[in-house]
């Protein structure tokens, strides 16, 4: 059996096709995961029962262990989870957890997307769904999206992007973070590829049109009425 540093050697490289290839399905006399798949995850696992005393309750057969395994081994690679850094972070968010139940494979692989964005010096989708419905409420004080007061750079070209999406799409609110998940996601992407993030820039001249309460209120209650929509 190789032994477990090659195996995180492979996936501090971001070795995609390793890992990958411990989820693809084995020949009828093999159908068990290969070497490597099952020593990374055993080793997970046993960080996961130390951080969640309860995981036992789901464990009690060698059957369902392996079952738990080729159930996470297929969820990492669907996901893209390919790196020993994208694990760490999920560990991360995971020892934060009041929880003593194993998350989901779900969870734990939402929990690594969104540390590793944060790693890159992005906010986490609560802040931008708080943003979001800042920018929604407050917009009409403005004369333009680049006039508005952003928390950072990234705000801007996010929130803008989502709020022209709900309105053509008539999206929900759940639609609406869904979105921010996608593209905060894409964002990660772009800045490992090595792109910054561009500071607003005001490209036409907009008209100032002045604003009173009653209109700032108006905005306010269309984006709850449009947020709604659907439920």
């Amino acid at each position: 059996m190789k032994n477990m540093a090659g195996v995180m050697k492979a996936v501090s490289n971001r070795d995609g096709t390793a890992l990958a290839s411990m989820a693809q399905p084995k020949p009828a006399v093999n159908a068990q995961p290969s070497r490597e798949a099952t020593a990374f995850f055993n080793d997970l696992f046993q960080q996961l029962s130390v951080v969640f005393p309860a995981m036992q309750i789901h464990i009690k057969t060698q059957s369902d262990l392996d079952e738990l395994r080729k159930q996470w081994i297929t969820a990492f690679k669907e996901s893209g989870i390919s790196s020993k850094a994208q694990v760490e972070a999920g560990m991360r968010k995971a020892r934060q957890s009041e929880s003593p139940y194993l998350p989901s494979p779900g969870q734990f692989i939402a929990w690594c997307h969104e540390q590793t964005a944060i790693m890159v010096g992005l906010p986490d989708p609560e802040e931008v769904m708080k943003e979001f419905r800042r920018y929604c409420q407050d917009k009409s004080l403005y004369d333009s999206p680049e006039a508005f007061p952003w928390s950072g750079d990234i705000m801007y070209w996010m929130c803008t992007e989502m709020r022209s999406a709900m309105i053509e799409r008539n999206m929900t609110t759940q639609e609406v973070e869904k979105l921010a998940d996608r593209l905060l996601k894409s964002w990660v992407s772009r800045l490992k590829g090595g792109e910054k993030i561009p500071k607003p820039v005001i490209l036409i001249t907009h008209e100032s049109t002045p604003s009173t309460p009653e209109k700032a209120k108006e905005g306010l209650a269309l984006l709850k009425a449009t947020l709604k929509a659907k439920k």
